[in-house]
């Protein structure tokens, strides 16, 4: 059974993949989120509190042999956040004016490195690119591999095969691979310009979802440093946050289609497992859609 040490109790247990400060965006005017659950159908929509949200148990804590967790990944994603958060307020409110934010390129980076860490914590995402069944499966390989180039370390080896084990070393892998960016993932994320998009118009709305950020790109042409491929964060039911264009370039944009909007939506909630808004009735249409 894994144990728990005193200094323990006091880490941050629930670990929020989406960070309250967006969240809180979303909320209505009585602080609600309106949420859909993919798992959990028969529940419907239901209101719950940003700190209630898009969340699991010590999802970024290392668990070390002994069971004990450390949380030292989820503490540096709250330091980002608290630096990024006063960022995405300019943000918003340039965007509400119809304007640029006026932020210096070690800013635009800082926003970059945030976006990229959002595409890449959740566990949509990690799921999506190493299913639990593909990874077990790698494990059943590993292990063969080490009981016959190691025959006389079975016992060491058995102990890594146990279903506790088991969890914690797929567990550990996916913590692991969060903050790890590849050189050439960089480079492309260096080549592109950063955007800002307002929904300029009345009753249409961004939602957030389990899997936030949408890839846009048309048929045959996915490669991120490609300037026809867009990637976009909304921050608000209003304002969205993007890689685009080339680099060095600062790109507004106001969307003035409803069809694209909708499109989005239904692009984002597709790749999720769970959705959310500040209203029941915009939710409902988008659980609801064929």
């Amino acid at each position: 059974m894994e144990q728990q040490s005193k200094a323990e109790t006091t880490q941050p247990k629930r670990h929020h993949y989406i960070p309250i400060t967006i969240l809180e965006n979303f909320t209505d005017e009585g602080g609600w989120l309106h949420i859909y659950r993919r798992q959990n159908p028969d529940v419907g929509i239901r209101p719950s509190r940003p700190d209630q949200c898009f969340l699991e148990g010590h999802l970024y804590s290392l668990i070390n042999s002994d069971g004990t967790r450390d949380p030292k990944l989820e503490k540096s994603f709250a330091e980002l956040e608290g630096s990024v958060g006063p960022l995405l307020t300019q943000v918003l409110a340039a965007a509400r004016q119809d304007r640029y934010p006026d932020i210096s390129s070690d800013q635009i980076e800082e926003l970059m490195l945030y976006f990229y860490l959002q595409w890449k914590r959740v566990p949509d995402v990690q799921k999506a690119v190493t299913p639990d069944a593909e990874a077990s499966a790698m494990m059943d390989r590993l292990l063969a591999e080490l009981r016959q180039q190691l025959p006389d370390r079975s016992a060491e080896i058995d102990a890594l095969d146990t279903p506790e084990a088991r969890r914690r070393t797929l567990h550990n892998a996916r913590v692991g691979s969060v903050t790890t960016i590849a050189n050439d993932t960089n480079s492309v994320m260096r080549s592109r310009g950063f955007g800002v998009l307002r929904i300029g118009l009345p009753n249409k709305q961004f939602v957030i979802a389990s899997r936030p950020i949408l890839k846009l790109n048309p048929v045959g042409q996915s490669y991120l440093g490609d300037p026809i491929v867009e990637m976009w964060l909304p921050i608000a039911p209003d304002v969205a946050i993007g890689l685009c264009g080339r680099k060095g370039e600062k790109i507004f944009g106001k969307i003035s289609d409803p069809a694209w909007v909708r499109a989005f939506n239904l692009g984002l909630i597709a790749q999720s497992t769970s959705f959310a808004g500040p209203t029941p009735k915009l939710i409902h249409s988008l659980a609801t859609a064929r």
